[in-house]
């Protein structure tokens, strides 16, 4: 296990050898306080069905590509301050 500590992971849904969801997933069941780290889908793919996946899959929230700057700041602050209130 890493020994770092982050605080979100921005987490791309398609990526070479696992998936964004399926990492979401593996995250989700690791023991102890990595598991509760606050996930970010960014995507081009972002349609209702698919951002209910994300969301099922343990993803926080979802940003699609391109992202506007404002939706990521918002959507890692409000990731960020539930995370913060446990």
């Amino acid at each position: 296990m890493c020994a770092r500590h982050y605080s979100i992971i921005l987490m791309d849904i398609q990526m070479p050898v696992m998936d964004g969801m399926e990492a979401a997933k593996r995250i989700r069941a690791l023991e102890g306080p990595v598991s509760r780290i606050p996930i970010i889908a960014v995507t081009a793919f972002s349609d209702l069905e698919q951002n209910q996946a994300y969301l099922a899959a343990g993803m926080n929230d979802v940003v699609a590509k391109p992202v506007p700057a404002l939706k990521l700041h918002a959507a890692v602050a409000s990731a960020l301050n539930a995370a913060a209130r446990g």
